[in-house]
């Protein structure tokens, strides 16, 4: 078996846009005349060293090509790393152009920000994140294995300077916007989404759309990367979280394989990288369930095609959809390619691709199915771009301000180390990270900690608790975290006498923020429901609109074909109309019954199926047949079967038909009423919501009809 070659390779790039004010430096790009802001100087820079040399004579003849080559053009390959820029704002702009970040050049960018910006009037915001983004759209070479672009943004949120010269391209009121659209333009820069992060600290003249202008400046969703913070500590929290994003150190890998092309279309197959066999299964691990390290997808087979799809990853991040693979070779192989898949752990040793099938539910381990010759894991590493535009103004004071730079040089540094050499806090180990519903935010507080809370959780001290499941505990409710809902099993209020429920004696009820939903109040209603509190006349009694009363329905007609007003079924206890529709949708149907009225009665239903079938003139249909909504038996797999749900119906060899359905009667035989159309229930079959139970009376059985769509007739009952 051929060695698997395995490439490791570190993932960083980024750029820091530091936006403060302040003069150019060394590192500012462009012609300083080109700068409104940059005073001329008095003096020529080409002053000879001494004055009484005399000036030399031009030769005669000039050189026609330098000595030697420009020192402004890059030498040697461009390396892969971390690609850092800083701006500066107040008034105007300081910038650091874009340069490789490693820990020897580290100590020049904590210069800059040492040295070159001073805190100043004035809030160029716009415009320094303009030429931030510009500067990476500009920037080249562009870095080999660009994966990352990033721009990190801190402000009070004022903008005043962002006009005349700072405005170039004659924005105005829709800068922000313009600079949104830039950040989540679908081109991106060099072809990649740029992550933009803004991190807000109000300064006093701070108006209402603080909010609004950080989202401007921010990725979507913009609550992952739009945050406001209330002191310098969670500047620098947020500043490191950030940082720990950006510094990410991780594989990419390719993995070529071959796989044997017999196997069943909808085949799960699991890779695993983690389990060493050696083709010794006494070697390998008892099952493919030990791996901590895989990728798993469905095996499609089309004719002579094959491929893989619904992956899902374990140790992976990855983003597959559909893979083909190639043609086949003489061996009955097929080289297949999963292509751009991350490590979420570095330290996961990889041993080799072992291939397992999912056999009754258990991993089988698959010996000679993979060309283990043939097949290879190939490692990547990639580049980042990244930008940090710092706010100079004297809004933050000189404390803060003074903060401030030093968390953009711990930002710089765990850009680096990954927080290596970064002062020392009770945050350094991140505590909060492996908090549940924590956003990870880590805040000192001495020699203590606070954790940033998602949406709806607060701190504790400890953890972060749902304040929804504590108001749930409070009103005696409990709380199901996976559906996030507050629920009670809630006795009905007492039904009066000569009735029974219609179906339960309690509901479950949820809680709604201020009562609990539905209301267990009982109501008499002659359609079953299990989730509110119905009740209906015993047997033997009829409702007479407001009681429930011996009789039998009296007062209405025997129901028969015959029938020319709402009639009673003294079996059922049921009231019908007389009246049975047109041909309608199942949809039409409902809502037909709902607004129905007839002799000056209303509230009408469309039957259910247990209702529907009390018309049917048939005892082994009615008597023997499991369909029942009551029963909550209206599974067509379960429920029904040609013995005992047709007259004459044998059941065919593969279960789900026929081969008899019976003779059908032209004179309504099967029918109370002597009608002999197909009729809608309102039963939906419970192993398909898109069927629907029915009765066709010419048959004289129980069905269902797989096209709601298709019109049937309705008998509306009450």
């Amino acid at each position: 078996m051929k060695k698997i070659f395995v490439t490791f390779v570190l993932f960083a790039a980024l750029i820091f846009v530091v936006s403060c004010g302040g003069g150019s430096n060394g590192g500012n790009s462009g012609d300083p005349t080109d700068d409104p802001t940059v005073e001329p100087t008095d003096e020529p820079t080409d002053e000879p060293t001494n004055p009484t040399d005399e000036p030399t004579e031009p030769t005669t003849e000039p050189t026609t090509e330098p000595t030697t080559e420009p020192t402004t053009e890059p030498t040697g390959e461009v390396a892969e790393g971390i690609y850092l820029g800083i701006i500066g704002f107040n008034y105007k702009l300081n910038t650091r152009e874009i340069s490789i970040l490693t820990n020897t050049s580290m100590p020049e960018f904590h210069a800059f920000i040492d040295g070159e910006l001073p805190m100043d009037d004035g809030t160029a915001l716009y415009y320094a994140d303009y030429e931030a983004l510009k500067m990476m759209q500009n920037y080249t070479p562009v870095p080999p294995k660009l994966a990352n672009v990033a721009l990190v943004t801190f402000t009070d949120g004022e903008d005043t300077s962002s006009d005349g010269p700072n405005d170039p391209e004659n924005y105005g009121a829709d800068y922000p916007n313009v600079i949104h659209e830039m950040i989540v333009n679908g081109s991106g820069i060099h072809g990649r989404q740029v992550e933009a992060y803004s991190i807000g600290l109000r300064s006093g003249d701070t108006g209402s759309d603080f909010m609004s202008r950080l989202e401007k400046l921010a990725s979507e969703p913009k609550e992952d990367y739009a945050f406001e913070v209330d002191n310098m500590d969670e500047v620098k929290a947020r500043f490191n979280e950030i940082a720990e994003n950006l510094y990410h150190v991780f594989k990419t890998v390719d993995i070529d394989f071959k796989v044997l092309g017999n196997y069943s279309d909808g085949t799960r197959m699991r890779f695993t990288f983690d389990i060493y066999c050696n083709h010794d299964e006494n070697s390998c691990e008892k099952n493919g369930i030990n791996s901590k390290l895989y990728i798993e997808a469905t095996y499609r087979r089309s004719g002579n095609e094959r491929s893989f799809d619904t992956f899902t990853y374990s140790g992976f991040d990855g983003n597959l959809k559909t893979v083909k693979c190639g043609e086949r070779d003489e061996k009955g192989f097929y080289p297949c390619k999963f292509e751009n898949i991350q490590y979420n752990d570095i330290n996961t040793e990889i041993k080799q691709i072992e291939l397992w099938k999912n056999d009754n539910n258990e991993w089988k381990h698959e010996n000679e199915a993979l060309k283990q010759g043939e097949s290879q894991i190939n490692e990547s590493k990639s580049s980042a771009l990244i930008m940090l535009v710092l706010d100079c103004t004297t809004s933050l004071g000189v404390q803060k301000f003074e903060e401030m730079k030093e968390a953009a040089k711990d930002f710089i540094t765990t850009l680096v180390n990954g927080g290596s050499g970064v002062t020392t806090t009770s945050c350094d180990d991140a505590p909060c990270a492996n908090i549940a519903n924590s956003t990870g935010v880590c805040t000192p507080n001495g020699s203590s900690y606070a954790c940033g809370c998602k949406t709806g959780f607060n701190w504790n001290g400890t953890q972060c608790v749902d304040a929804a499941a504590e108001e749930c505990a409070s009103v005696g409710g409990t709380w199901n975290s996976s559906t996030g809902k507050c629920t009670r099993t809630q006795n009905c209020s007492s039904k009066p006498s000569n009735t029974v429920w219609n179906t339960v004696s309690s509901i479950t009820q949820t809680w709604n923020g201020s009562s609990w939903e539905p209301a267990a109040t009982t109501t008499h209603n002659d359609t079953p429901s299990t989730n509110e509190c119905h009740y209906k006349c015993a047997e033997g009694y009829t409702w007479n609109g407001g009681s429930c009363t011996s009789g039998g329905g009296s007062s209405l007609p025997e129901c028969s074909s015959t029938s020319a007003t709402p009639c009673y079924d003294s079996t059922s206890h049921l009231t019908w109309s007389a009246r049975a529709s047109d041909t309608m949708t199942w949809s039409k149907a409902k809502s037909y019954c709902e607004s129905y009225t007839e002799g000056g009665l209303s509230g009408w239903h469309l039957p259910t199926i247990d209702e529907l079938r009390t018309l049917l003139i048939a005892d082994r249909v009615k008597n023997n047949c499991q369909v029942s909504e009551t029963n909550n038996c209206l599974s067509y797999s379960s429920c029904w079967s040609c013995s005992t749900c047709t007259q004459t119906g044998t059941q065919s060899s593969s279960g789900t038909s026929c081969s008899d359905w019976g003779t059908s009667y032209s004179d309504g035989r099967y029918s109370k009423f002597g009608e002999t159309g197909y009729f809608w229930s309102s039963s939906l079959q419970s192993d398909d919501s898109f069927s629907v139970w029915y009765v066709p009376f010419i048959f004289g059985y129980v069905y269902i009809e797989y096209s709601l769509g298709n019109h049937y007739r309705v008998r509306c009952v009450r």
